[in-house]
């Protein structure tokens, strides 16, 4: 493999992409999932495009004359596949655009393995939240109806807030969409990890359909869910459903905390997001904690000792 590594950087670097999507399929098809993306990281395949560049294409996407962009039965915005995507559009965007489509199909390998299983419809469960001093833990749970090709889609930690913002419009296009949260009273009196847990049951049971099949970001299961479910290890970089519940989960609590942050002014909940900051706990020392903290949370706990912590699982 090393000579064929050797191979792929010198036909790379002199342009000879199809060269090397050949060989790239014969030598890795048998790989996991993981192993094919830092491979082809590796050797410079995919080259993550630009965050404006992805910007720029929904942008354009979504100026097209209204009959392409509308559902045919319903006022509302209808999801583009890659092949409806102008000519003009594809050529204008060049190389980055097959590239994301590459990385995004890698992506769906998970998924793509149970689909042709006869599973139906299937599950991607993330959270955001567990740091935070201040704040609700927010779940997400997506169904998409097989491959969706949203550019720039991955883990929400990877994307800038502008692009998150679009890629949450998007996603919401295209897929079967559900939030669950659990509030700061229930993480003091049931810990983080189990209100973590329930703010993913609540996503899940919230969805409009039943999935054959979840995956969940993380190294456990959701307790309490009639349903097959593979947690997956940094799963919102691995699995499409996982990456998209992420974003969702993301914007979902971000938008939540600029709420707070007229709500209850002077802690600058717009700018940290309830994390552990020094500016949040300067302000939590001057002026004490407010209804939203986290009181089984350091340094609130020690300010304003908690009830007794129950546990959820």
């Amino acid at each position: 493999m090393s000579k064929t590594f050797v191979t792929i950087h010198r036909e790379v670097r002199r342009g000879r992409r199809n060269f090397f999507s050949l060989v790239i399929l014969r030598e890795l098809r048998d790989l996991c999932v993981e192993k094919q993306i830092n491979l082809y990281r590796k050797v410079g395949y995919i080259k993550l495009a630009r965050t404006k560049d992805i910007i720029n294409f929904y942008r354009q996407i979504n100026n097209m004359p209204s009959s392409a962009v509308k559902s045919p039965d319903s006022d509302s915005e209808k999801y583009i596949t890659y092949n409806e995507i102008p000519r003009e559009i594809v050529e204008l965007h060049g190389a980055w655009l097959q590239s994301e489509h590459d990385r995004l199909k890698v992506m769906f390998e998970a998924e793509k393995e149970v689909l042709n299983s006869g599973v139906r419809f299937i599950a991607g469960v993330d959270e955001v939240g567990r740091g935070p001093l201040a704040g609700s833990v927010v779940a997400c749970a997506v169904v998409f109806d097989g491959f969706r090709f949203l550019p720039g889609l991955n883990d929400s930690k990877k994307i800038k807030e502008d692009l998150r913002e679009i890629l949450f419009d998007e996603i919401y296009k295209c897929a079967h969409v559900s939030t669950g949260h659990a509030d700061p009273g229930e993480i003091d009196r049931i810990n983080i990890h189990s209100a973590a847990l329930l703010a993913m049951r609540r996503a899940i049971e919230g969805l409009p359909i039943k999935p054959g099949m979840i995956f969940v970001d993380g190294r456990f299961t959701v307790p309490g869910i009639d349903c097959p479910q593979q947690p997956v290890i940094k799963g919102d970089g691995k699995v499409l459903s996982i990456a998209a519940a992420s974003v969702i989960a993301k914007v979902t609590r971000d938008r939540r905390m600029y709420e707070y942050d007229k709500e209850y002014p002077g802690y600058s909940f717009s700018s940290h997001k309830g994390y552990c900051t020094k500016k949040h706990v300067d302000a939590v020392m001057k002026l004490g904690p407010c209804p939203i903290h986290r009181k089984s949370f350091e340094p609130i706990k020690s300010m304003d000792s908690p009830g007794e912590q129950l546990s959820f699982i």
